[in-house]
């Protein structure tokens, strides 16, 4: 079971500082150890923007004790784009892996994530296909 924990006013003015800085939503969201769509959907709130499309509460929420929010900050893209990081695997990253296409050896793949079948497999593949000119007649 998930719990979930409210975004303090404290926490709302770091979100508002970075986002105001030019820092992207997924960096505000490693920063302060939330998710991205929390801090998203906050971001929306404070800008005074719907959160849900097509959806309507059944009640509305009950107003906050806390102290009203601060001005609120555009959700618009920062004034100066920032290249992302890269997370995970490169696109096209050459290693050894198992052939997929029935022997099984392990082959060096220029692109191990898609060419999963060795050469060898594949040519015998492809000699095993039926002809060009063959058609089946019913």
């Amino acid at each position: 079971m998930t719990t979930f924990e409210r975004i303090s006013p404290e926490e709302s003015l770091k979100i508002q500082a970075l986002r105001a800085a030019g820092s992207s939503i997924d960096d505000i969201a490693v920063e302060l150890n939330r998710s991205g769509n929390g801090i998203w959907l906050h971001l929306r709130r404070l800008a005074g923007l719907p959160t849900k499309t097509g959806k309507v509460r059944a009640k509305p929420l009950a107003p906050a004790v806390s102290p009203p929010p601060p001005t609120a900050v555009s959700v618009a893209a920062p004034p100066v784009a920032k290249r992302r990081k890269s997370r995970g695997l490169a696109k096209h990253q050459a290693g050894e892996v198992k052939c997929l296409g029935g022997c099984g050896k392990i082959f060096a793949s220029p692109d191990r994530l898609r060419i999963r079948i060795c050469p060898v497999c594949k040519h015998r593949h492809r000699q095993d296909a039926l002809p060009t000119n063959y058609a089946l007649h019913l």
